[in-house]
């Protein structure tokens, strides 16, 4: 989930990041007013910079081993319903 929220190509911190980026260069060429226009440059780099972290902080998680008694439990199976058809004609 991690790779999924800060990946450096399909991530969704890369990608709204450089979808601000491109906001401020368009922004710049089309006249705007530099002061929102440098806020959000320092709003794209806040993302950039959170990406790196979380990807720093996974590859962390990753490489620490976890205790043996510490193992994810994964929940049973939900039961299977039955796959015969059911008729709801009423029998007279």
């Amino acid at each position: 989930m991690l790779t999924e929220i800060a990946g450096p190509g399909e991530g969704l911190l890369p990608l709204i990041r450089q979808a601000v980026a491109v906001m401020c260069v368009g922004s710049f060429a089309g006249g705007a007013d530099p002061q929102p226009v440098a806020q959000l440059m320092n709003t794209a780099d806040a993302l950039s910079r959170a990406a790196d972290q979380i990807l720093r902080l996974r590859n962390d998680i990753a490489r620490t081993p976890a205790p043996p008694d510490s193992a994810v439990k994964t929940p049973s199976p939900a039961p299977r319903l039955s796959t015969m058809p059911v008729d709801h004609r009423r029998i007279p």
